[in-house]
């Protein structure tokens, strides 16, 4: 069984190497699709991690779809699945990471599944600002690769005025309609990883119903946040 990284990247990099490291040893592949519109060193990034990880990372080009206007984020992530080899997709963000014990119980359930799982979910802790996070919001982060795999536009239920800005609509799918709808054979892992859409999406600023503590009662206790962004300016 092959494990296939899925990462659609803009602007990322002041996290993206730190995301792709977390996860790449317990994945196959991991396949990068960088936005041209990108305007810092997200490229520079990847392109040098690929030196060191020349057969796992695999930068895939293509024209950037638009639609109404606006850039139609379902439609790059359908064909950025369709040059991905393996029998499951691991969906990374550029803001993203994983402590190793968490991505190593992922992969181990994974590969332990022998694809009879259909979609796997574990949590998130969508920080907003250094110390503040959205707190366990379960998402559909695995998916078995079929030929009816593609992704979908969605309304962003939790933020309606943000429903037609860039990079926040898509929703994966098979033939039977959205994953997060029901009727998929999925498994839930009790576990979560950390999310910093803060640091290139002020939009995400909000103040309610989030945890506000310090790092130490967040993170598991050898993640080091200070080696982590060492050249991000926190707020």
């Amino acid at each position: 069984m092959r494990i296939s990284g899925h990462c659609l990247i803009k602007d990322e990099e002041a996290t993206i190497e730190y995301a792709i490291r977390s996860v790449i040893n317990f994945l196959d592949e991991i396949c990068v699709w960088i936005d041209p519109t990108t305007t810092d060193r997200t490229e520079e990034i990847v392109r040098s991690l690929l030196d060191v990880y020349p057969d796992k990372i695999r930068i895939i080009k293509f024209k950037r779809p638009m639609k109404n206007g606006l850039f139609n984020k379902p439609m790059a992530r359908t064909h950025l699945y369709q040059h991905q080899e393996g029998d499951v997709l691991f969906k990374l963000d550029g803001d993203e990471v994983y402590s190793y014990s968490t991505i190593r119980h992922i992969a181990r359930k994974i590969y332990s599944s022998k694809l009879k799982i259909e979609a796997w979910n574990w949590y998130n802790r969508y920080f907003i600002s250094k110390t503040r996070f959205l707190d366990h919001r379960s998402m559909t982060r695995a998916i078995r690769m079929t030929p009816d795999l593609h992704w979908l536009p969605t309304k962003i239920h939790d933020f309606p005025e943000l429903e037609d800005i860039d990079w926040i609509r898509d929703v994966p799918a098979k033939s039977k309609g959205p994953i997060n709808a029901g009727g998929w054979t999925s498994k839930v892992l009790h576990i979560w990883f950390f999310h910093f859409p803060y640091r290139s999406s002020p939009i995400y600023n909000i103040v309610e119903g989030v945890y506000d503590g310090p790092y130490p009662e967040v993170f598991p206790a050898d993640f080091d946040y200070s080696v982590l962004f060492p050249k991000v300016v926190v707020p």
